[in-house]
Formats: structure tokens, C-alpha cells, sequence
């Protein structure tokens, strides 16, 4: 079987080995001696120096995603999400303790409430320079586009996936609170939230639906310059705060005059469904790796994509419209906790698959029974 083309994520509660706990401003600093060097080699272009950037978390040899997977397919994959080439060798120019430095920044610290994971958001930086990357259907991705597939959708949708096959084997109540960890770098947890939004927010001006998904760079503002007016308000815009109604924008919510969303049932279905079919290729993937892939399996976990996905969705939206209210809070669920919803019906593939193994099964059956009386 080919490998199946989905950023997993491990489930392990781990201290991650990428992490920079010196802080934002520390953080920027070495963005900017990034970009010195950048400038120093007739690189000019910030959209470039993202581009370069990224190489350094995916999508390439030298990059922490290939330190832990060690997969040239998920090189060649992130780098089609992305809507780019393989971003160019930096390691000389940068030289070992500052392309050691900034690998360290996959995860950023400023304090035990306020962190992102830059991994994230530098990649979905990538893919928003890209038409194709913000705007056309990865084709089995469940609909995302490659922007989507490396930020949320990456993250809620192997959570569900992730959820449903718990649910298959052996613990039907799991709750699906539990795919949002308060501790932890996997899934919805609010590190990986966090570095999300700010995949859709840096560098954009406008906000909202149109305004979050295309890079809106000033020719002559450097990368480190958005980044600190995202991470440190340093242009007063205080859009950092309002993250929160700004992603549920970017989803397609419309607010009245009263800050109440208008359209919350359509939008929710629409991330809802973008879960539920990524769920399944999510699933295929990780029993793939684990040697468990098999058609009862597959068909017991589809029972649950639809309730995990939806309780997944409802889970994310209510914890974003709470903190639009509480901005100064990380991007977590505070006393959200949906009881399970009952199982569905299985995917009909698998069911056609499993009744295709029955009639297999039978054949052979019947025709060893006439081996044998020809055999007497």
C-alpha cells in the first residue's frame, strides 16, 4: 500500500526537543539576524525569507518534521500543500548556531499562558502566498486546502479521527475534550490552536474571510516586523487579542451589529463535514503505520467520525466565541465537555469491502469442499 499523505500527529504528551522559552521579543531578534543574513546574499524578498523559513520545520531534509519522520514523501507532500518548491539550503549561509537557534523556535515561548507553535504558522504563512494552496481542494483530503490541512484541519481533524478510534476500540465514551489537551503539543491543544491563528493573522491587515487568507505584505516591511506586530502589538492594532473572532471570520462566520454570529449553524457543518471526510484518510494512514489496517477496523472506526466530528467542531467553535469575549485567555476550552453522540452508520465502502471479504471468504470455502469430494 502507498503511503497515505496526512500530517500526523503524534499522541504522546511530551516536552517537544523544538522549543524556545527565551521569549518573543528574544524570538524576533533571531528572525531578524535570520533576515540580515538573508539580505547579506541578495535574498530580498520577505516572502522569500518565509519561504526559506518553513524549510527549516517542513518539507525538507534539513527540517525538524524530517528529524522525527524521517519521510521524503512528507517532504514532497508539505511542500504541495504549500503551493512551492523545496525552499533553497540555508545551513551555510546561516551557519550552525543560528540554524540550530532557530530550529529551536518550533515552538515559542513567552509565558505559561502566551505561547504559539511557529512551526505552524510559518508553514501556513507559506501556503497563503499561494493562490492554489488557500483556495483549491487537496484531492482525499476532505475538502481542506493545503493551507488548511497544515493548520486546523491537520490538527481538529486527526484529533477526531483520533477520537473515533478510541471509541472503536474499546472505550465508546471517550470524551472528545480529551483531543484538546490543556498540556501536551498534539491535536487541538492550545499551542497548536494558537500557532493556527496565527497562520491566518500575520501579515493581515484586513482580517476577516477575504482579508485572512492572502499574505498581505507591505513590499517594504520584513517578516520580523509583522511578526512583532502580531506577537507584540507594536503597531497598536491589538489584533493578537482579538484572534479569536478574527479565525471564526476566516471559517466564514458573519456577525450582527451585536457580535452574535449569524450563520454558526452553516459554518460549523461546513468544518463539521472538512473533519469528518479527513477523519477516514487520517485513520487509514495511522492503522496503516501501526500494521493494523484491516477492513473491521476501518469499518468500526467509521461509526464514529461523524459524532467525533461533530462534537470535535462544537467543542472548537464554543471555545473560540468564548475567549472572543475573554481575549486575554489562551486558545483553549474552559468547561466545555459535550456528552458522546451515538454512533453512526459505517462508511460504505467498508461495508461494501467487508461484505466483498465474506463472498471471498465463502468461494474459498465452497471450493475446498469440492477439492475434497473430488479428492474421496
Amino acid at each position: 500500500m502507498t503511503e497515505l499523505y496526512v500530517p500526523i500527529r503524534s499522541e504522546a504528551v511530551q516536552k517537544p526537543q523544538f522549543v524556545f522559552t527565551r521569549g518573543y521579543k528574544a524570538f524576533i531578534d533571531l528572525i531578524k539576524e535570520a533576515e540580515q543574513v538573508f539580505a547579506d546574499n541578495e535574498i530580498e524578498d520577505t516572502t522569500e525569507h518565509i519561504h526559506i523559513l518553513r524549510g527549516l520545520y517542513y518539507g525538507t531534509v534539513w527540517s525538524v518534521d524530517y528529524e522525527d519522520r524521517k519521510s521524503t514523501i512528507r517532504n514532497d507532500m508539505f511542500n504541495l500543500y504549500s503551493g512551492s518548491l523545496e525552499p533553497r539550503d540555508p545551513r551555510k549561509m546561516l551557519g550552525t548556531t543560528l540554524f540550530n537557534e532557530l530550529r529551536q523556535c518550533a515552538e515559542v515561548h513567552e509565558s505559561p499562558t502566551d505561547r504559539f507553535d511557529f512551526g505552524h504558522c510559518i508553514i501556513g504563512l507559506n501556503c497563503r502566498n499561494s493562490f492554489l494552496s488557500r483556495s483549491a481542494a487537496v484531492p482525499g483530503h476532505g475538502g481542506g486546502t493545503g493551507f488548511e490541512v497544515c493548520t486546523w484541519l491537520g490538527d481538529l481533524g486527526g484529533g477526531a479521527s483520533m477520537l473515533a478510534m478510541k471509541r472503536a476500540t474499546g472505550s465508546p465514551t471517550h470524551r472528545a475534550i480529551k483531543m484538546f489537551p490543556k498540556s501536551g503539543h498534539s491535536y487541538g491543544s492550545w499551542v497548536n490552536l494558537e500557532g493556527d491563528a496565527a497562520a491566518y493573522l500575520v501579515a493581515s491587515d484586513v482580517g476577516g474571510a477575504d482579508g485572512a487568507k492572502s499574505l498581505d505584505l507591505d513590499p517594504d516591511k520584513r517578516f520580523s516586523t509583522v511578526l512583532a506586530e502580531y506577537l507584540l502589538n507594536s503597531s497598536g492594532s491589538n489584533f493578537k487579542a482579538e484572534r479569536a473572532k478574527q479565525v471564526l471570520c476566516a471559517l466564514g462566520c458573519a456577525f450582527d451589529a451585536n457580535g452574535t454570529i449569524t450563520n454558526e449553524t452553516d459554518v460549523q457543518s461546513n468544518v463539521a463535514n472538512k473533519l469528518y471526510e479527513f477523519a477516514d484518510l487520517y485513520m487509514m494512514q495511522w492503522y496503516y503505520n501501526e500494521n493494523k489496517l484491516d477492513v473491521d477496523r476501518a469499518l468500526n472506526a467509521s461509526k464514529y467520525f461523524l459524532p467525533a466530528s461533530v462534537e470535535v467542531t462544537s467543542i472548537f467553535f464554543d471555545m473560540l466565541k468564548a475567549c472572543t469575549k475573554l481575549p486575554g485567555l489562551p486558545l483553549t476550552p474552559v468547561g466545555i465537555d459535550p456528552d458522546p453522540l451515538p454512533p453512526s452508520k459505517p462508511l460504505l465502502k467498508y461495508t461494501t469491502m467487508k461484505k466483498a471479504e465474506q463472498n471471498i471468504r465463502n468461494y474459498i470455502d465452497e471450493l475446498k469442499e469440492r477439492i475434497d469430494k473430488l479428492s474421496r
